[in-house]
């Protein structure tokens, strides 16, 4: 055999392995609980087991091991960029996108399924590959969205007060932490908030297998790491002396609400 051949067959030995431990984390992921209707379970993973290449995965996996790290490390961002891939195909299959009636050898998702079956797939898939990440993951999407808004309110104040720099510094870490105790009191809200008070459904976030702080923490975990944000962001505005009072009391609000 020719070191060509020989190179060849050793790929298609790793892509094979690879194939294999990618496949089995997908169908880890998506073993839903009880919550999930079946349908839309049945759904997902009719599109997202469906036979492929893998190519997308196995690049984060070889990729990962050439720079030193091991496949099962990467194996979460490697399934997360399959959801994601799998989520598009869905989706652009769809009658008013391509309208294609073959994916994979088989029939569309809408079309074993239904339009509206296969938009929650896809929804859902896209939701489902945050969850692959861990808490790290989860904090900087709220850094960059719900956290980003605190700041900026906070910011603009200090512009519009002409708060010097310790003081535009100290509403910028008071941001940052209220930002992220909020979302988290938002995520134990949809675990244990009352639905009249809230004015909206709550069990949402499970239900569409959502990556939310109770679900990577615990309830008791999240409501202790809320608190410690809350503490830290009080302690973040000494530099503002007396007059913090009412900040203080908006942070402390964030985690009593009801609503």
């Amino acid at each position: 055999m020719t070191n060509l051949q020989s190179s060849t067959a050793d790929l298609t030995e790793q892509m094979a392995a690879a194939r294999r431990q990618i496949d089995a984390a997908l169908d880890r992921y998506t073993d839903f609980s009880a919550d999930c209707p079946s349908r839309l379970r049945e759904a997902i993973r009719y599109s997202l087991l469906a036979p492929g290449k893998r190519l997308r995965p196995m690049l984060v996996l070889f990729a990962a091991e050439a720079c030193g790290s091991n496949s099962g490390a990467a194996i979460p961002a490697a399934c997360a960029i399959e959801m994601v891939h799998t989520y598009s195909l869905i989706h652009d299959d769809l009658p008013a996108m391509d309208d294609d009636d073959l994916r994979r050898g088989r029939p569309t998702c809408h079309k074993a399924f239904g339009e509206a079956v296969a938009i929650l797939a896809g929804d859902a898939l896209l939701a489902l590959e945050f969850s692959t990440g861990d808490v790290a993951t989860l904090e900087n999407i709220h850094r960059r969205k719900t956290g980003a808004m605190f700041v900026a309110s906070l910011k603009l104040a200090g512009y519009v007060a002409g708060a010097d720099a310790a003081r535009q510094g100290a509403l910028e870490r008071f941001g940052r932490k209220i930002g992220l105790a909020f979302q988290i009191a938002d995520d134990l809200l949809d675990v244990q908030g009352d639905e009249s008070a809230l004015g909206k459904r709550v069990g949402k976030d499970s239900k569409h297998g959502k990556m939310t702080f109770p679900s990577l923490l615990g309830i008791e975990e999240s409501q202790l790491r809320a608190q410690r944000l809350i503490d830290e962001a009080c302690m973040a505005l000494k530099p503002l002396g007396e007059k913090r009072a009412g900040l203080e009391a908006l942070a402390r609000y964030v985690l009593e609400r009801k609503h």
